[in-house]
């Protein structure tokens, strides 16, 4: 998690279970919500869905994350496989292109 969502995740915690425990107490204004808060966390489907749409919600995110790490590893893979296919090594090939002078340097007289 980022900083952010960190600190916005354990201030909704911080603020949530007081105001669920005073819901559901003799002393709130309505006795409606008596032992309500209660009964949703001993109820096995309430406590699914309390964890399951959080992270239904992150499943884009994570399916996003997971696809450009494999292509961010496979286009590697390749560029890898070109340099093997062309008998050069990256580490070399990068050191004499930019001490000859390679592409990317332009000189005074272009």
């Amino acid at each position: 998690l980022r900083g952010i969502g960190l600190l916005s995740f354990i201030l909704e915690l911080v603020s949530y279970a007081p105001i669920a425990i005073y819901l559901g107490s003799d002393m709130a204004p309505s006795h409606e919500l008596l032992h309500a808060p209660t009964r949703v966390f001993t109820s096995w489907r309430h406590v699914a869905c309390i964890a399951l749409v959080p992270l239904a919600a992150l499943a884009p995110e994570a399916i996003d994350a997971a696809v450009s790490w494999s292509w961010r590893r496979r286009s590697g893979r390749r560029r890898e496989e070109r340099n093997l296919m062309s008998g050069g090594d990256t580490a070399t090939d990068s050191a004499t292109s930019s001490s000859e002078g390679g592409d990317f340097h332009m000189s005074d007289t272009d």
